[in-house]
């Protein structure tokens, strides 16, 4: 558990992987969340795959027959022709077919096969596509400026940025815990369009790494009692409801800093080229130079910011709000009305950085969706 006076070695840990020092006011969050849908591709999808096509030696003949026959049926004619030739007459088979006869009635077989004969196009395909999935790089960092109390990003050529202090509900809000991951959108929010208008689109954020998602798993594949309870997405929402609160204790920032200063371990390296591909990809993309950045939020603050003068909430879609058939938006926009009806008005919030004691966040998939949402279950 995360206190004012220590930080265990797990927890430095677990901050310099989910972390990088900008400055001494400014830390970059790495996004991760490919973690679990990897996992389950490469138990699924990629080792089924490469037991059959190049271990098991049955199918494993019938994967390379039909790369053969799609990119070099030369060689694979050629191949054949030397298990059926004659042991009287090298120029002539089994069946007194001679070579040029036999290859040609290969290649008329070959043409015959229709679409199957595109069959070793498709097999690596197959690995090309899943591979591509596996190793695809994440969205780009997210940053978090606890000195201008703004969170911001840039993502497909789009720059969104969050001021903490124009917001009417408290900051811990912002960052929702699913149990297997933290769940944060940052402004400006859409999620219509004619295909995806149950999807937030852009600027949401997705973080989860296996000390998150695996014991979500645990908790609704597994049915373990209380997996939830130990998913490290609270510990991540908590250090970054600390580190953007003014009045944190210095000794608190301190440790967040010098934790984020000090060199990784051995076993923090090993984790890192040995799995931490599974949960990023090959990488994180990086965001644009610093000098460019700065220029971003100079033009927001100077266009954008005087128009703005409290932002939106949003909260996962409710049960009772979910389409028979089509379902509900992942997050449901909250606008400053909808706030103001539930006691929201003074802006910036008074509570800013103080876990509510009730949350609009409902998680259906933990048994407790409280946990990690509101005051006195931080973590």
């Amino acid at each position: 558990m995360l206190t004012t006076n220590d930080l265990s070695k797990k927890e430095q840990r677990e901050l310099r992987r989910w972390f990088t020092k900008i400055d001494e006011d400014t830390i970059e969050l790495k996004i991760k969340g490919k973690g679990i849908i990897n996992v389950v591709l490469i138990i699924l999808a990629l080792i089924p795959s490469l037991y059959y096509d190049f271990i098991k030696p049955s199918s494993s003949e019938l994967f390379w027959n039909e790369i053969h026959i799609s990119f070099n049926p030369n060689v694979y004619f050629e191949q054949q022709y030397r298990n059926v030739v004659s042991k009287n007459n090298p120029n002539m088979t089994i069946w007194n077919e001679t070579k040029e006869e036999y290859i040609n009635n290969l290649w008329q077989w070959r043409e015959g096969l229709g679409w199957n004969k595109w069959d070793g196009y498709l097999n690596l395909a197959w690995y090309v596509i899943l591979l591509g999935i596996i190793f695809w790089p994440t969205k780009r960092r997210v940053r978090f400026d606890r000195k201008r109390g703004i969170i911001y990003t840039y993502i497909n050529k789009k720059f969104y940025l969050m001021e903490v202090n124009k917001l009417a509900r408290p900051l811990p809000e912002c960052f929702i815990n699913t149990g297997g991951g933290i769940v944060f959108w940052l402004p400006p929010f859409k999620n219509t369009t004619p295909f995806l208008k149950h999807f937030p689109l852009g600027s949401m954020v997705f973080v989860s790494d296996y000390s998150m998602y695996l014991f979500e798993l645990g908790s609704r594949v597994f049915l373990i009692p209380n997996a939830y309870k130990k998913s490290r997405a609270p510990i991540l929402k908590k250090s970054l409801v600390d580190f953007m609160n003014p009045n944190i204790a210095p000794q608190r920032l301190s440790q967040i800093v010098n934790t984020l200063e000090a060199p990784k371990g051995l076993k923090e390296h090993l984790y890192s080229f040995l799995f931490g591909w599974i949960d990023e990809g090959l990488y994180t993309r990086n965001l644009p130079k610093q000098e460019r950045l700065e220029n971003m939020i100079t033009g927001y603050f100077k266009e954008n910011a005087p128009q703005i003068r409290v932002l939106p909430s949003y909260r996962m879609a409710y049960e009772n709000e979910v389409h028979k058939f089509w379902g509900a938006p992942f997050l449901v926009i909250v606008n400053q009305e909808q706030n103001r009806k539930e006691g929201f008005i003074k802006v910036p919030c008074p509570d800013l950085y103080e876990y509510p004691k009730v949350s609009m966040h409902r998680p259906t998939n933990m048994p407790d969706p409280e946990w990690g949402n509101v005051k006195g279950k931080e973590v």
